[in-house]
């Protein structure tokens, strides 16, 4: 299991800002999922579900490239893979993954690939 490095060890000097707003979204189709997902166990990765048709998607894209540019310019892509995958024109082969609701986001654990975690918005009831 590959622990996520502590906030103690980030420097924002090592920091380059040229490839900071770089993102290393990594783009899977149906054939790539089960290697570069499933294949990767010992890191954990954080799948975008999308469609090029969702205007949802669309904005939200704009988030993930920022989350995949922290990602990398904290030092933590070798623990943490940032990938997207457009579900209007791929499968996902993964029995509990639901790509009803886009965009979907999953965390798929280093050691726990078969449990995926979709990650949902909390939203309030009390009016």
């Amino acid at each position: 299991e590959s622990p996520l490095p502590t906030t103690e060890t980030i420097s924002t000097e090592g920091i380059n800002r040229q490839n900071f707003k770089k993102p290393n979204v990594t783009v899977l189709t149906g054939n790539s999922f089960e290697p570069l997902v499933m294949g990767q166990n010992d890191e954990h990765t954080m799948l975008l579900m999308q469609s090029t048709t969702c205007g949802h998607c669309k904005r939200f894209s704009i988030f993930w490239n920022e989350l995949s540019s922290l990602v990398e310019a904290m030092n933590w892509s070798s623990v943490i893979n940032v990938m997207k995958i457009d579900v209007s024109k791929n499968d996902v082969p993964h029995d509990k993954i639901n790509a009803w609701d886009l965009p979907s986001v999953y965390y798929f654990p280093a050691g726990e690939k078969e449990d995926p975690i979709e990650m949902t918005t909390v939203t309030r009831k009390d009016g």
